[in-house]
């Protein structure tokens, strides 16, 4: 009995003291993370992280530009780190291929990027407390004919493809185009002009279609904005709902942001490239504006909220429920707080109503009930 406890005390020790997949081993029952491995810095009792370390950490492998600053967004940021260590960082990184890392030594402060002035052409001008390095393996070059003032690198293919790759005002890489691409926008086989498939023709290939692949609300805004619904869209219709069209699928993997104001400005595969079928061209049904009011309803100017935060005031104009304008006066005056849209579309209450009303008190009551029985 005594053995077989022993036998299983052993066992559970080895288990205890066995290191993570991610964890270096500085002796037995002592473990630190493997990103601390090299990073200058003493983390083991017994210095054995920092034992077998080249003197640089790595850092020999990048390409330094001081007083400069990679402009794109960080995908980990290290605080107080050495930049040797930083180098160690963005070597071992997880779950992303880094490319790049920005250092603040007086912060000593490290952001880790997956892009890199080849791909991004996003560096900054003199930024006296950042440097810059750039993984020499991952660097890109190019000729002079695919090279942006910024230094970022194009393909052939972006080349007066209507698109502004380069970026800034100069738009070089559009400037010496025999052709525009006069982009014109139609939607088709909807029940109104507000409707439809989008059929699109540029350049000198006839209307074509743009793929569903990645097609939302974002790129359905952006669509019915430019062919004047200025409150955007209110659908994304996959799956050629409206049919599919004679021509050729002439844009895939088509992402916006959904504040852009032309079609050109947002990404995409290039032109008739593209591994879609019959089944997958796009549509879109945009919001319109309500010409007439019903006899329950008051007109209001139209507000949305854009998905980058924010509300976003249209020229356009609404309907609200006259209800919702007692609704409105009533919580504001009894909460102090002001209350936008108190009512859905079907008039039913909305959650911030809702949470005001929690905030009542009871001496409020008969005011609110006097306030909404005059509106009614």
């Amino acid at each position: 009995m005594l053995a077989d406890q022993a036998i299983i005390d052993a066992n559970m020790i080895q288990v205890y003291e066995k290191c993570d997949p991610d964890e270096f081993q500085c002796r037995v029952g002592e473990c630190v993370l493997d990103v601390y491995v090299c990073d200058g810095q003493r983390d083991c009792t017994n210095g054995q992280d920092e034992a077998k370390c080249d003197s640089n950490g790595g850092l020999e492998r990048f390409t330094k530009r001081g007083r400069r600053r990679l402009e794109s967004k960080y995908l980990q940021r290290m605080l107080d780190s050495s930049v040797r260590a930083c180098a160690g960082y963005c070597l071992k990184a997880d779950g992303f291929v880094c490319r790049s890392f920005n250092y603040h030594a007086g912060k000593r402060l490290c952001t880790l990027s997956e892009g890199n002035v080849g791909t991004l052409g996003a560096l900054s001008g003199d930024e006296p407390q950042w440097d810059y390095y750039e993984l020499t393996s991952e660097s890109v070059d190019c000729d002079d004919r695919l090279r942006c003032p910024s230094g970022k690198c194009l393909r052939d293919d972006q080349l007066c493809d209507g698109k502004n790759d380069c970026g800034g005002d100069d738009g070089l890489d559009e400037r010496l185009c025999s052709i525009s691409p006069n982009l014109r926008i139609r939607l088709v086989g909807g029940n109104g002009d507000n409707e439809g498939r989008v059929e699109i023709k540029a350049f000198n290939f006839g209307y074509g279609g743009i793929c569903d692949d990645g097609f939302g609300l974002d790129e359905a805004s952006v669509i019915c904005r430019q062919l004047g619904f200025d409150l955007g869209a209110k659908e994304a219709v996959l799956n050629s709902q409206f049919g599919s069209g004679q021509g050729d699928i002439l844009l895939d993997e088509l992402s916006c942001e959904g504040d852009e104001s032309d079609l050109l400005n947002c990404n995409f595969a290039p032109w008739r490239k593209h591994d879609c079928s019959d089944k997958e061209w796009a549509g879109v049904v945009c919001k319109q504006e309500q010409q007439e009011c019903r006899r329950d309803e008051v007109r209001t100017r139209c507000t949305t909220t854009s998905q980058l935060g924010g509300r976003r005031r249209h020229p356009g104009s609404c309907c609200w429920y006259r209800q919702a304008s007692a609704y409105r006066l009533a919580l504001t005056l009894a909460t102090g707080f002001k209350v936008f849209s108190p009512t859905g579309s079907n008039g039913a209450l909305s959650q911030n109503v809702v949470m005001s009303v929690l905030l009542f008190s009871v001496k409020h009551t008969h005011f609110i009930i006097q306030t909404l029985g005059m509106a009614m």
